[in-house]
């Protein structure tokens, strides 16, 4: 089942690898979905993997959270890691997504990135289309219905 609509959208490539120093300093954020249980060895492919490491365990988060921190690189790139529960629902990935992307909106950040890292293949599809859905999504601005304030007459 995917989270996408039939329709045509930008399309995503999930790295295989961590990006280069080079890739990063083009990205004001950078978005990774790991799974809650991921492996302390694991950690060592992100960048700043050891201080994430160390504080999901200092901050004891589970499935659901996310972790941020800004790369010490000449555009101080926005890391956002979110922990997706093993076995998430459809709508558990798309909730990690918003949360996600309610923080590269406050950091009004425009060139994204996002990959997955020790996700098997079908949970690592999912995350990135719910990050893509959570991108479209915030990307379009609801219509306001408000009526006109009458004068006080």
């Amino acid at each position: 089942m995917s989270l996408l609509p039939e329709r045509a959208l930008p399309r995503v490539d999930a790295l295989s690898q961590a990006p280069r120093d080079a890739d990063l300093s083009k990205l004001d954020a950078l978005m990774i979905v790991v799974p809650q249980d991921i492996r302390d060895a694991a950690w060592s492919s992100l960048p700043r993997g050891a201080w994430l490491r160390e504080e999901r365990s200092r901050r004891a988060l589970t499935g659901g959270a996310t972790l941020s921190a800004r790369l010490d690189n000449e555009a101080h790139t926005l890391l956002i890691v979110g922990l997706l529960p093993r076995d998430a629902s459809a709508f558990v990935a798309l909730k990690l997504a918003g949360q996600m992307l309610k923080e590269i909106a406050a950091a009004q950040a425009t060139r994204v990135g996002a990959y997955t890292v020790a996700l098997p293949a079908q949970a690592s599809q999912r995350a990135l289309e719910a990050l893509v859905a959570a991108t479209l999504a915030a990307g379009f601005d609801l219509p306001s219905f408000k009526s006109a304030p009458r004068n006080a007459h």
